[in-house]
């Protein structure tokens, strides 16, 4: 029983290496002290709590220890650093990539005479939305119905530039764009659609937080 923490160590007893997923919080603590006791290595899937207390400050109450949790909060300068590198970094990769997304836009216009871009609604911090930018790898009525949907790996609705332009990773070139203008970063989460976000979000606890 997963309540029964003597079932669960007498069942782990002799283990040289341990997973722990998916259990309650004070299970997990039980199992990690006896690893810790034990000389046996384990492996650990954090919590939400977890993740966030990485991240807290320790501070001295009178004689009690405390870990002051909030926002993360990064310093100015760090930030001004990351948008710089941000804008140099896009502004560059757009200069020289600049002949290949010339000749992938004419292609993907000659094949079909359709829009060259595709443009869709994603979050960014703070649930802002912005109108993220690719080269057009599918055919114009691919979303038709209104439902936006993963595309698979027999699609039919990609064209045959969209799977070439697929296989080299070229249809994302025009995100440079969306990190030029603040929209996006190099490094950090990747902006999800809304349509994503609304079921991560009641299946994933706290998934906002990543917000």
């Amino acid at each position: 029983p997963p309540d029964d923490i003597g079932a669960v160590l007498s069942q782990i007893e002799g283990c040289s290496v341990v997973f722990v997923v998916g259990v309650s919080a004070t299970l997990r603590n039980g199992i990690a002290e006896y690893c810790v006791e034990h000389g046996v290595v384990a492996y650990i899937t954090p919590h939400v709590g977890d993740i966030l207390l990485s991240g807290a400050r320790p501070m001295q109450m009178f004689s009690v220890p405390v870990l002051r949790v909030q926002r993360a909060a990064p310093r100015l300068e760090y930030l001004l650093v990351k948008r710089v590198f941000d804008a140099v970094t896009a502004l560059m990769a757009i200069i020289v990539t600049s002949p290949v997304m010339l000749l992938t836009a004419l292609a993907v216009k000659i094949y079909d005479r359709g829009p060259v871009f595709y443009r869709q609604t994603r979050l960014t911090q703070n649930r802002r939305e912005f109108r993220i930018i690719k080269f057009r790898s599918m055919r114009v009525d691919a979303e038709k119905d209104g439902i936006p949907r993963m595309a698979s790996v027999q699609d039919e609705r990609i064209t045959p530039v969209g799977k070439v332009i697929r296989a080299c990773r070229v249809d994302e070139l025009p995100q440079l764009f969306n990190i030029l203008k603040g929209d996006m970063t190099f490094v950090g989460p990747r902006p999800e659609w809304l349509e994503f976000v609304a079921i991560y979000e009641r299946e994933i606890p706290a998934f906002a937080l990543r917000l």
